[in-house]
């Protein structure tokens, strides 16, 4: 994804890995017909990158919203001034990964909010 610097974005959000496929509908304890809705994880990889600009970035990579599991959801990058990207549904085991390219100018990148390694981070 090209930066967003001065685009006014805000807020990305991207799914990764939910397949969601309609069913014959049925009818709940009213009569009123309802749709079945089956949710199925991808099976392929996804590959997101991040690209900061000539000048100076600062991304914060942190993983946030915890399930009952208490394993984090989403993976949230903070281009900081610029964007707050969330990822959601990613599935290391597919092969998905998220590349920061920070394209030069003396950037920081902070992934000490995610905690305990469970990513093959690629740091450029």
């Amino acid at each position: 994804m090209a930066p967003l610097n001065g685009s006014g974005v805000g807020t990305v959000k991207l799914n990764l890995g939910q397949l969601i496929v309609q069913g014959t509908p049925t009818n709940n304890a009213a009569g009123v017909s309802v749709p079945t809705l089956s949710v199925f994880p991808t099976t392929t990889a996804n590959a997101i990158t991040l690209q900061g600009t000539a000048g100076f970035d600062h991304f914060i990579v942190s993983g946030v919203n915890p399930g009952t599991n208490n394993l984090n959801q989403q993976i949230q990058v903070l281009d900081e001034g610029v964007t707050t990207f969330f990822i959601g549904n990613s599935l290391q085991a597919k092969g998905d990964t998220l590349t920061i390219d920070g394209a030069g100018g003396g950037d920081t990148l902070d992934a000490s909010g995610l905690g305990v390694r469970r990513t093959r981070p690629t740091c450029t």
